[in-house]
């Protein structure tokens, strides 16, 4: 039976959160967060959950917010009007003085509530509800207002410090010849089209060669061309001077001597 154990470990790694070190401000959806990349699925999830319940809530509690202010107006335009009637043309009111209860039928219907039960009961569930609306308001109020626990900015500092560090690292290896993802996301890259437009094919052909993080050969040659800065502009001139000139044809002269008695060797069998 083949093990899966490492193949599965390597993969968890693969995808593992990295903390970037920015931080991910708190709103009323969650509480303070590190940036990271290769977020967790449940996390994000959790977010758009709490978003979109956010915007349904929001569509009830105007809805129930409107049923309110429709029942009152019209309980106060059929009292106004029943007041400029005489007293002999005055009949039966159907809104007015009959706040509480339309109020509880509306609340029947929005809820659908069990026929069984009496509008009294019905109003119960509604009320309910805009109390319920309410504290989930104010719960994504105190997320929005938590403030960044101390342990966090310091993870989150740390992962600053370690990305550093990284990156140092690994443009040492880029200069030492190693092709990394990140040099050969650069390599392929090239100046802005308003730029490239203006540049001769001398020009662009420097300009593939100075990307390269090498500061010495054909790179430091295409970069003091194109007028950029050098980082260490003694290697340039140590390369340049007579005595490496004559160390390195002294190497020279040895590596085809080398390459001469090989080939002599391999022509005698």
């Amino acid at each position: 039976m083949t093990n899966l154990g490492p193949q599965v470990w390597r993969a968890k790694l693969r995808y593992r959160p990295i903390l970037t070190g920015a931080p991910f401000s708190p709103s009323i959806y969650h509480k303070p967060l590190p940036r990271m990349i290769y977020q967790p699925v449940k996390l994000s999830q959790m977010i758009r959950y709490r978003i979109e319940s956010h915007a349904r809530r929001n569509e009830r509690h105007q809805t129930y917010l409107r049923t309110i202010a429709d029942i009152r107006c019209d309980c106060n335009a059929e009292a106004e009007a029943i007041k400029a009637l005489s007293p002999s043309q005055r009949r039966d009111a159907v809104f007015a003085g009959y706040y509480d209860e339309w109020s509880m039928f509306f609340a029947h219907l929005l809820w659908n509530a069990v026929l069984s039960l009496t509008y009294s009961e019905s109003a119960k569930p509604y009320k309910e509800q805009l109390t319920l609306i309410s504290q989930a308001y104010e719960r994504g109020t105190r997320r929005a207002q938590t403030p960044f626990p101390q342990a966090l900015l310091d993870q989150m500092k740390e992962a600053r410090r370690e990305r550093i560090r990284n990156k140092t690292k690994e443009r040492a290896r880029e200069i030492r010849g190693e092709m990394t993802r990140s040099l050969c996301r650069r390599l392929r890259q090239g100046p802005p089209a308003h730029v490239l437009s203006h540049m001769s094919p001398e020009q662009r052909r420097l300009d593939q060669f100075a990307r390269h993080p090498s500061e010495v050969g054909c790179t430091a040659l295409a970069k003091v061309r194109l007028g950029r800065r050098l980082r260490n502009p003694e290697a340039w001139a140590v390369e340049e001077s007579r005595g490496k000139e004559a160390e390195l044809d002294v190497i020279a002269a040895a590596i085809r001597r080398q390459n001469e008695s090989k080939r002599a060797s391999e022509d005698l069998f």
